[in-house]
């Protein structure tokens, strides 16, 4: 289902989406309703693109059948364009995934998980010139207890000097993440 947002949808659209599955199995039948909801609103110079989506784990496709996952998940993009050369924006996403198993005795098992990223950003574009952009971004997640963080920063240039192209870019990480003895 899609809403159309301002007039003739000139300022973007509100949609769901859901889809039915079902498994027939005398052994392990399963059924579930994964669900969606996007959002893309802009205003002048400023535009927000963002979605929800719930998939459960009794979920299946004729794809996932043995997968059984349980995803939640948000992400959303906050856009600002300042002039048609400079654009700013921040942005998130959040994603939380349970995936179910069976242990050799039979008895399930869930891992848990989760995923995260969150980032701000500059660039400047003009039609010809010099171009740059900048980037921070951490990036984070979770897998049974054990976390993962990593920090990138960028800065990016970008000048034409007749035929030659010119680019120039540092980086910066910094993650930190569980270590195995042995590996």
């Amino acid at each position: 289902y899609k809403l159309p947002l301002g007039t003739k949808g000139k300022n973007g659209e509100l949609a769901y989406s859901q889809a039915v599955g079902r498994l027939k199995s005398d052994i392990t039948p399963l059924s579930g309703t994964a669900r969606g909801l996007n959002l893309r609103y802009n205003t002048g110079k400023l535009e927000f693109v963002g979605s929800l989506r719930d998939v459960p784990a009794d979920y299946v496709t004729v794809e996932t059948r043995g997968f059984n996952r349980n995803d939640k998940s948000m992400d959303w993009n906050l856009t600002y364009k300042q002039s048609k050369d400079l654009t700013l924006g921040v942005g998130a996403n959040n994603s939380a995934i349970a995936n179910r198993t069976t242990s050799s005795a039979g008895e399930p098992i869930v891992n848990t998980s989760r995923f995260t990223v969150a980032k701000a950003y500059a660039a400047y574009r003009p039609d010809k010139g010099t171009t740059w952009s900048a980037e921070q971004r951490r990036t984070q997640s979770r897998y049974s207890g054990q976390d993962t963080k990593l920090d990138l920063t960028s800065l990016n240039y970008n000048r034409r000097f007749g035929r030659v192209d010119t680019r120039l870019g540092f980086e910066r990480q910094d993650g930190t993440g569980p270590v195995r003895a042995g590996t």
